[in-house]
């Protein structure tokens, strides 16, 4: 073995040393011996005796002596030598024998050859790859075994190993001769040196790591699997290190963020966030809450709000979970985009808020429908009979106070109705096409009456006609409505700016205002420099019965009422509000593209005429059919009565002369009057139609939009207005 064999030639050296210098001292003691005794030998005898014959015997005595002497002194000295020289070779089998055990069982590849490539030694692995024993190596050469190109390689490396003269390491593929396994060896050749320094072959060592190179394959290819996964993940995943900054980030993370990842990486959650979260806590703050919480916990999940490169907020489902990486303590974390998943439950809170408002206005409205009919019959009753008493009695009378004083009060309950019925979307309109910058301009001066003289009132038009189709009246409310919560909101002095232009609403923009639906607008415009509102007062300001005025100084029905009228003309109301800045509501109205408006008649107090025609009264309240008989009676028209649509329909078959118009209330039991005015038609075909109520149930009206053609008179009405609204439909087509 090699090392037995580099050990063999090192104690065969010392051996031979060892031996010389035990020869020296051998002959060393026998010339002291010898110089010894022929120096004092002779004089000793001499001391003995003087006798020459007896100085002979002594002398031949002294001779056998020597011999005697000097052959004890060698075999002593030439025993010890021998006993010592057993003892070493012992030794040095017993060293050999550890040796050899030693290298072979080294499960690396031992070798050893001389300058010109030639084996002097190999271990037991070694042996296997020759598959052959080391007596049978030694003394040939890597030719003998493994083909040419290979050994080639081989005395290559050698030659490399001796002309560095020191060791090279290089990578080998080699297949084992006993059982065909194929290994990779990373091999170490070193120079060997003589005692004189100079090189006098090769010692190997080759290391078998095939199932390390496979295991670090396997680790890298596991690497890149996990390194793609967390690169093509959808979920953006990130590290926090014990200091709190991201240290690592995948692609979906710095595409939330549109960030590089130099740009990113060591940033602190508070630097990638709005200065506060949603719930107020600032963003610094509650990242190190959460930090801390998830590495109590040992998992934490929470929502986040965090803020883009381009300065866009967006909202993540946020997962920390503690992870040991490289003996480092981090946090694991993962971001889930949620966005779109927030703004959906947002706009799905506030279409259930829309829902639940809508829910309560139609309450209310049926509420007020119901009510409607009924109070607005027993107004009317008031009304008429107050305007009948102040007609017939002398103005200074005394009761004329009283009289005035009883219409008044039912004007302003009649009013109260109208607005109850205006927030619930059914309030009975005739549409026109109106021009809004001349319906608003032709109201500016009243406006600025109602709102006083403190407050400025501004009016900025459109440059273009701003055509839409809806009940004058309606306008009116709006604008009146409108410019008075405004006034209320302004202390002392301000200024009120109503401003016009058209508005094109797209799929974008109602994505952000669910009420909105896509085409063009009127948008009209009324700000105010007041004191403005906050969130939570916004968002109850459509509600009925809703004021932040002191008791008794609103009714909470104005605001209410402008939603209603928008709802019913298909538009919709957004409100740009902030405590102490001022407020703007903007009204969006459907564009009309068809023919330009007429223009409205300037409202005045219209002649009440009489007249001679024979009138059909149909009413099932009989305090209501009185006083509505009475009243057209008293301007000459003659009066057929009926309580119910069956006596009608008994008045029209048996009345001999002819019936100039049908006046018939809505609601009534036995047959709405819609019903009643087919059949009563079917009879009397020229009858011309007027219908009569504080509540049309949509019998006579889709929507509160009257159908072409058809003549209507809200309950409660004055004197006046029925006098003329008769004149009007009689007179029609004359």
């Amino acid at each position: 073995m090699l090392w037995v064999d580099a050990h063999e030639a090192s104690t065969s050296m010392r051996k031979t040393h060892n031996l010389a210098l035990r020869a020296i001292k051998i002959a060393a003691i026998y010339a002291l011996f010898g110089l010894l005794w022929i120096l004092f030998s002779d004089q000793l005898l001499l001391l003995v005796t003087n006798d020459a014959n007896y100085l002979a015997q002594l002398q031949t005595i002294k001779g056998w002596f020597f011999i005697f002497v000097t052959a004890a002194l060698l075999f002593v000295l030439v025993y010890q030598a021998l006993v010592a020289q057993d003892e070493g070779n012992t030794s040095l089998r017993r060293s050999e024998q550890h040796f050899r055990t030693l290298v072979d069982t080294i499960p690396d590849l031992i070798w050893l050859k001389d300058a010109e490539g030639v084996y002097l030694s190999c271990n037991a692995t070694f042996e296997r790859f020759f598959g052959a024993r080391q007596e049978e190596i030694v003394g040939k050469t890597d030719y003998d075994f493994i083909d040419r190109e290979l050994a080639d390689f081989f005395r290559e490396k050698d030659h490399r190993a001796m002309a560095a003269n020191r060791p090279c390491d290089n990578e080998e593929w080699i297949t084992f001769a006993d059982n065909g396994q194929r290994a990779l060896l990373l091999t170490t050749k070193m120079p060997m040196h003589d005692i004189d320094g100079k090189i006098v072959g090769v010692l190997g060592v080759g290391r078998d790591i095939t199932k390390l190179r496979q295991a670090e394959n396997a680790l890298r290819q596991s690497e890149e699997t996990f390194r793609k996964l967390f690169e093509d993940s959808s979920d953006a995943i990130l590290l926090i290190d014990e200091t709190g900054v991201f240290v690592e980030c995948n692609q979906a993370a710095l595409g939330l963020l549109k960030m590089e990842r130099d740009e990113f990486l060591l940033l602190p959650p508070a630097r990638i966030s709005p200065e506060f979260q949603p719930d107020g806590q600032r963003s610094a703050e509650a990242a190190s809450e959460m930090i801390a919480l998830a590495y109590s916990k040992g998992l934490h999940r929470f929502d986040w709000t965090c803020i883009n490169a381009e300065g866009g907020e967006f909202v993540v489902e946020v997962s920390l979970m503690p992870v040991t990486i490289k003996g480092q303590t981090m946090l694991h974390t993962t971001w889930r985009d949620i966005t779109a998943r927030k703004r959906a439950e947002k706009e799905k809170a506030k279409l259930e808020s829309q829902l639940q408002q809508a829910q309560k206005m139609e309450s209310v409205g049926r509420l007020a429908g119901g009510v409607a009919h009924d109070f607005n019959n027993m107004l009317g009753v008031i009304l008429g009979h107050a305007e009948l008493g102040l007609k017939r009695l002398d103005p200074t009378h005394k009761v004329c106070t009283d009289l005035r004083q009883i219409k008044e009060s039912a004007e302003r309950s009649a009013d109260l109705t109208r607005q109850l019925l205006a927030f619930a979307r059914q309030q009975t309109v005739t549409p026109k096409v109106i021009d809004l910058n001349e319906a608003i301009s032709n109201m500016i001066t009243m406006l600025q009456r109602l709102i006083g003289e403190d407050i400025e009132l501004i009016f900025q038009q459109a440059a273009e006609t701003c055509l839409i189709h809806m009940d004058p009246s309606q306008i009116d409310q709006l604008l009146a409505n409108l410019c008075v919560n405004a006034r209320d909101a302004i202390e002392d002095t301000g200024k009120i700016e109503i401003e016009t232009h058209i508005f094109s609403v797209d799929a974008d923009y109602c994505h952000t205002n669910p009420e909105a639906t896509p085409g063009d607008y009127v948008c009209l415009a009324i700000s105010d420099d007041g004191k403005g509102m906050n969130l939570e007062t916004q968002a109850h300001i459509f509600e009925p019965f809703f004021t932040t005025k002191e008791q008794g100084k609103g009714t909470g029905l104005g605001l209410a009422t402008v939603y209603g009228i928008v709802k019913q003309n298909k538009g919709f109301i957004d409100i740009s509000s902030e405590s102490g800045k001022g407020t703007i509501f903007s009204v969006y109205l459907p564009l009309f593209t068809g023919t330009k408006a007429q223009k409205r008649s300037q409202p005045g107090e219209q002649k009440a005429l009489r007249g001679h025609e024979t009138i059909l009264l149909v009413e099932d309240e009989a305090a209501i059919l009185n006083i509505t008989a009475t009243m057209l009676e008293e301007q000459g028209h003659t009066v057929l009565r009926a309580g119910t649509p069956g006596q009608a329909m008994e008045i029209a078959r048996e009345h001999p002369g002819e019936i100039d118009l049908l006046m018939t209330d809505v609601i009534m039991p036995e047959m709405n009057g819609r019903e009643l005015a087919k059949n009563v038609l079917a009879l009397r075909p020229g009858t011309k139609r007027l219908f009569m109520s504080g509540y049309t149930a949509d019998v006579i009206a889709h929507h509160g939009v009257l159908d072409e053609g058809v003549h209507f008179i809200q309950k409660p009405f004055s004197l006046p207005d029925m006098t003329a609204m008769v004149r009007n439909v009689l007179d029609e087509d004359q």
